[in-house]
C-alpha cells in the first residue's frame, strides 16, 4: 500500500529519491540490504528500546526516533508511528527480539523495493574504484 501511494504522492516520492540518492541503491545487492537492515536495526534498537525507553516511556522514545529519522515531515509521521509501534512490541514482549526482527524485516522489504526501483529507473552508476598509483606508496 505504502509503495502505491510512493508511486503517486509527492511526499513519498521524495522520501524515495532522498533514499535512493543518498544510500545510492541502484547499484545495491541483497546482501547490501541485508547488512545494511542489520546495522540499522540492531544497534537502534538496542539504544532506543533498551536504553532511551525505559527512562523516557513509548511516546517520547518515540518522537525522539521520528526526529532523528526525519528527512522530510511526512518521514517524521512515518518515524513516529513506527517508533511507537515498535515500542509497544518491546514492552508487551519485555524483549528487545521482537521489536529489532520487525525493524530489520521493514528496512529489508523497503530497501528491497526501492532498489529495485532504482535499478529499473535508473542509469547504473560504475562503482568508485581507487586504484593504486606509482605516488600512492610515497603517501603512506
Amino acid at each position: 500500500i505504502l509503495w502505491f501511494f510512493g508511486q503517486h504522492y509527492s511526499g513519498f516520492i521524495e522520501i524515495r529519491e532522498r533514499l535512493v540518492n543518498t544510500l545510492d541503491l541502484a547499484n545495491f545487492r541483497l546482501w547490501d540490504i541485508v547488512l545494511l537492515s542489520i546495522v540499522a536495526a540492531i544497534p537502534e534498537e538496542i539504544f532506543f528500546r533498551g536504553a532511551v525507553q525505559p527512562i523516557f516511556g513509548v511516546l517520547l522514545t518515540a518522537l525522539i526516533f521520528g526526529a532523528l529519522h526525519a528527512m522530510t515531515p511526512l518521514y517524521f509521521i512515518y518515524a513516529v508511528t513506527a517508533g511507537v509501534g515498535l515500542g509497544l512490541m518491546a514492552d508487551w514482549h519485555a524483549s528487545l527480539w521482537l521489536p529489532i526482527a520487525a525493524h530489520f524485516a521493514v528496512d529489508v522489504v523497503s530497501l528491497y523495493i526501492m532498489a529495485r526501483w532504482a535499478a529499473q529507473n535508473l542509469p547504473l552508476q560504475p562503482p568508485i574504484i581507487i586504484e593504486d598509483t606509482p605516488d600512492s606508496e610515497s603517501l603512506g
